[in-house]
């Protein structure tokens, strides 16, 4: 059971520039960011609220698809949370196949292919991870009673700031 708290952020002004390259911006991809902020534990199920923040973050049609890829492989969901900690716990069985052969073990008993995955997959899921984060144009950081947003370009963020009453 999941309640969620929709954060209004409509009065923020975006500067009418790509985030990425400053270009005229014509299009806009979302930036989504989702922080659990109160659970509570009944006896076969978790209740949790959430705080949802939704953004349309300002592009040029040459990184839009770049930007909408990014932008949804580095938002934070219980998806990605579960998917890092299975990749966590995948690179354990590799490590534990070195430790066995460091100890004299002569063959070890898993399929070629399921060995495959247990590498393919943390590989993959970290390298997408931190490909999404440096490429995300606006990554954003709720953090208790403040929003913070750390963008990709600092031309941008100036102009950001700028257009809102910041520095």
């Amino acid at each position: 059971m999941n309640r969620q708290e929709v954060v209004d952020l409509h009065s923020i002004n975006w500067p009418q520039k790509c985030a990425y390259c400053n270009a005229s911006a014509d299009g806009a991809v979302k930036a989504k960011s989702s922080a659990v902020k109160k659970a509570r534990y009944f006896i076969l199920f978790l209740q949790t609220t959430s705080r949802v923040i939704e953004l349309d973050v300002p592009v040029c049609k040459s990184h839009r698809i770049k930007a909408a890829v990014a932008s949804w492989l580095s938002q934070r969901s219980m998806l990605s949370l579960g998917l890092g900690v299975l990749s966590v716990f995948m690179v354990l069985g590799p490590i534990g196949e070195v430790v066995r052969f460091l100890d004299g073990a002569e063959q070890i008993n898993t399929s070629t292919g399921w060995r495959a995955f247990t590498y393919v997959f943390p590989i993959t899921y970290w390298a997408l991870f931190f490909w999404a984060k440096n490429n995300t144009p606006i990554l954003i950081e709720d953090q208790k009673e403040k929003i913070f947003f750390r963008f990709r370009s600092d031309e941008f963020a100036n102009e950001f700031g700028r257009l809102n009453g910041g520095t």
